[in-house]
């Protein structure tokens, strides 16, 4: 059964804000009222405590004075007293009927046992002051002796509300920690809870985000072979839809334009075949001799005829590594003779800006693409040949480390710009170092060097070189594995 969603993204949102906020202003309502709960019934305590304590310590001081004055009254028989004995017992009635009306519960029975026995008192009294002479003062005497045992009842039922206020302030202390525990328990299952809600809604979001950001990342890098299908909310789906058609509009925009490269360079072949033939007929003297000043003339034509085939050749190299796969031709053969086929093609060029070059190849067998590597290495010589001035020096070295192959290509020009290096190996990027020869590059021999070379699991990197100059490493393993990628586009 599939749990309905909203489609939005904005849905979504407010979605999981509600289902994260409801609980959390459940539990803090319930906190409120329980704590307002708990504040009223203690300020109802405190007040009824209050009240009852101020009734109860003033009973004892009346119980205290009707004793006294009927102690005054026995001593000095003044009828003065007469009306404060009564006058206090009165209002001992109306505490008692106070406290009662109060409900103090078990303190009740003692107030109706204290009321009648004040009330006997009272009637006492009035026998007391009613008999004259000796026999009043028996009577006097006899209401003493019953106040002492009415201050003991009084004293009684000041103690039983002494402890009630002690039971009612155990029962809010425990009715407090009991609110506390249930409190903290609905916290302790309601955090676990709004974490789990805020993972969910927070995946919900971030995993289609997360897939577009590395579809727009791939797009961004050339990297067009992995569909984009975004699944989520409808926005983001729709936008995943359009990632997609542009995904497929820069596809066919990258075979367009491969296809242009490809049909270009097979037309500039066929006419420069021609040229190519035409200045080595000229050169051997086909149609007739030669001057010196004429010969360095066509010279100059068929070097530069040469850097043009080179360029057209890394064009379709290039080519072709856009619309397929690049694949490896692996086979064991000596790298000093492929460097010296190298060098061979070179040669002309070398004696024409009278550059001196130093070369150390081991006598050892490599395993490698023979062509590709050989593009490998007339690439990089062939820039170094571009770059360096008259006069100046090359220097090539090739060795085994134990774990492959690792040639080296030194040059005396100006060396790479510090802003030319992070775009060194990108294709149809020409720096700003000017060449020594009247043909500018293409930009694309070096990218073909990188990716023939990651092709064969190998690294090709730029050294710093004291001095001024290229220093270019090539590093192949011993015996590669071709690494196959689908490639649609430029390289990162």
């Amino acid at each position: 059964m599939r749990v309905p969603r909203p489609d939005s993204l904005r849905g979504l949102i407010i979605l999981g804000t509600l289902l994260v906020a409801a609980p959390l202003c459940t539990v803090l309502a319930h906190s409120i009222l329980q704590l307002r709960a708990l504040s009223q019934r203690s300020s109802a305590l405190i007040a009824h405590t209050a009240q009852a304590t101020s009734k109860s310590n003033e009973l004892a001081r009346v119980a205290e004075a009707l004793q006294g004055t009927a102690r005054v009254r026995l001593a000095s028989g003044d009828v003065t007293f007469d009306e404060v004995f009564f006058n206090n017992a009165g209002w001992t009635l109306e505490a008692f009927d106070s406290l009662a009306s109060m409900g103090m519960g078990q303190t009740l029975a003692d107030c109706k046992v204290a009321r009648s026995k004040i009330a006997a008192l009272r009637d006492a009294y009035q026998d007391a002051i009613s008999h004259p002479g000796k026999t009043g003062d028996a009577f006097l005497q006899a209401v003493i002796v019953k106040s002492d045992d009415f201050l003991l009842t009084v004293y009684c039922i000041n103690q039983k509300l002494a402890q009630r206020t002690t039971v009612s302030l155990e029962e809010l202390q425990s009715s407090t920690a009991q609110t506390e525990s249930k409190l903290f328990q609905e916290l302790s299952v309601l955090l676990p809870v709004t974490i789990v809600l805020v993972v969910v809604f927070l995946l919900a979001v971030s995993r289609p985000l997360r897939r577009i950001d590395r579809a727009i990342e791939a797009l961004g890098r050339g990297r067009y072979d992995s569909p984009i299908s975004i699944r989520g909310p409808t926005d983001l789906v729709k936008l995943g839809q359009q990632l997609e058609w542009l995904r497929q509009r820069l596809i066919e925009v990258a075979e367009a334009k491969n296809r242009f490269l490809r049909h270009m360079s097979h037309e500039l072949k066929t006419p420069l075949a021609s040229i190519r033939e035409g200045t080595e007929l000229l050169l051997e003297g086909a149609v007739g001799p030669v001057g010196t000043d004429q010969r360095e003339v066509i010279g100059i034509l068929r070097d530069n005829g040469i850097q043009l085939q080179r360029h057209i050749e890394n064009m379709l190299s290039y080519s072709a590594w856009e619309s397929r796969t690049v694949g490896l031709d692996l086979e064991e053969f000596p790298i000093r003779d492929l460097v010296r086929t190298v060098i061979d093609a070179h040669r002309l060029t070398l004696l024409a800006h009278r550059l001196r070059l130093s070369v150390e190849v081991g006598d050892f067998k490599v395993t490698a693409d023979r062509a590709k590597l050989r593009l490998i290495l007339d690439n990089l010589i062939s820039n170094a040949v571009k770059y360096t001035p008259h006069d100046g020096s090359i220097r090539v070295n090739a060795a085994s480390d134990g774990t492959g192959l690792v040639v080296d290509v030194i040059d005396s020009g100006p060396g790479i710009a510090p802003e030319d290096r992070a775009h060194l190996f990108e294709a149809f990027y020409t720096g700003r170092s000017q060449a020594t020869g009247p043909l500018r590059g293409t930009g694309i021999g070096l990218s073909v060097v990188l990716e023939f070379t990651e092709a064969h699991g190998g690294t090709i990197i730029l050294i710093d070189r004291e001095g001024g100059g290229a220093h270019f490493r090539l590093r192949l393993p011993a015996y590669p594995r071709p690494v196959r990628r689908p490639i649609a586009a430029l390289h990162e």
